[in-house]
């Protein structure tokens, strides 16, 4: 299958024109907000709305203000109007609003590893009413099966929790699944501004960041606020679903311009960062292969697109798979 890159704008008016068509629109998932129904690089097929609104359950795609496209679960309709109530299933925000013509399709099905898993059946729309109807406490009983699954994971593997091992500051260790690889390599998902602060105070002098300006929790002015805490920004960003050998390449340049300081390299969610970090240890650093790879099954199993990325990138380099 071909993979076409587009912007936020090309992508809403492509998913438009094909919906109004009467066409399935199939994309690829971006972001957390779903977990644990919906994980990113999920391939979704969206459907038409058509004649029959939407139900409580179903997931949606919708273009919200600012012309972005999110894909969330309809929950219910606000009383005395016609928007209807939508939240992201991992969500610890507010529930949003919306109107019936930002509606564009629901999604009735994602193919995940090979396999294809339907949204719209009977049991998992109750699966789904269920777990909205005890938000938030669904939300935190997953965190902490999540947790405890990682834990678990790294006991049998062998592998010390890095965070652990290092001592890392709390305003630092609070960072979205964060993993120091050495002394001056720290590696994490999108940090917050405070976080980011900490990171400065911790003596780092350097930010890379390979997500790409929409990914989700993305700082707008993240440029000027490391700057302003005296820190080198770099801004690498990697589209997820189509990682490039001259993605790569860059990163690696970057590391080695940067060779010396104490580094902080973040995406999203560590995954893409976790990909190039393991690529990078084994190619350019000769670290042994099943070395680099217990950082990366720390953080995640990477999917058939980036499983496919690596191999390509060993295989090209003359790499161990």
């Amino acid at each position: 299958m071909r993979t076409l890159t587009l912007t936020r704008d090309e992508l809403c008016e492509l998913a438009a024109q094909v919906l109004g068509q009467g066409s399935p629109f199939v994309f690829a998932a971006r972001g957390n907000s779903m977990l644990p129904f919906i994980r990113e690089g999920d391939l979704l097929t969206v459907l038409p709305l058509g004649n029959a609104p939407p139900r409580p359950g179903e997931v949606v795609l919708y273009r919200c203000e600012g012309g972005a496209l999110l894909v969330h679960r309809i929950i219910g309709r606000s009383d005395g109007d016609e928007l209807w109530l939508v939240r992201g299933d991992a969500s610890r925000g507010e529930t949003e609003r919306v109107r019936p013509e930002e509606l564009l399709g629901r999604v009735v099905s994602l193919e995940r590893g090979g396999r294809i898993r339907h949204l719209d059946t009977r049991w998992q729309l109750w699966g789904a009413r269920l777990w909205h109807r005890l938000w938030p406490w669904s939300l935190r009983a997953y965190a902490l099966a999540s947790r405890i699954k990682r834990r678990l994971l790294r006991t049998t593997r062998g592998i010390v929790p890095a965070s652990q091992a290092s001592g890392l500051p709390e305003g630092i260790s609070a960072i979205y699944n964060v993993r120091p690889l050495s002394d001056d390599l720290l590696t994490g998902g999108q940090p917050t501004a405070e976080q980011l602060a900490a990171v400065a105070r911790a003596g780092y002098q350097v930010v890379i960041n390979l997500a790409t300006p929409d990914s989700p929790r993305a700082l707008p002015d993240e440029e000027a606020l490391v700057t302003g805490l005296g820190m080198h920004y770099e801004a690498l960003p990697v589209i997820w679903e189509a990682p490039q050998q001259g993605d790569f390449e860059q990163f690696c340049a970057l590391l080695e311009r940067h060779a010396g300081r104490r580094i902080l390299v973040h995406c999203a969610a560590n995954m893409r960062v976790s990909a190039f970090c393991y690529l990078y240890r084994v190619l350019r650093q000769g670290m042994d292969p099943e070395r680099a790879r217990q950082d990366l099954a720390a953080l995640w199993e990477p999917n058939d697109n980036w499983r496919a990325f690596i191999e390509h990138a060993l295989a090209e380099n003359g790499g161990a798979k």
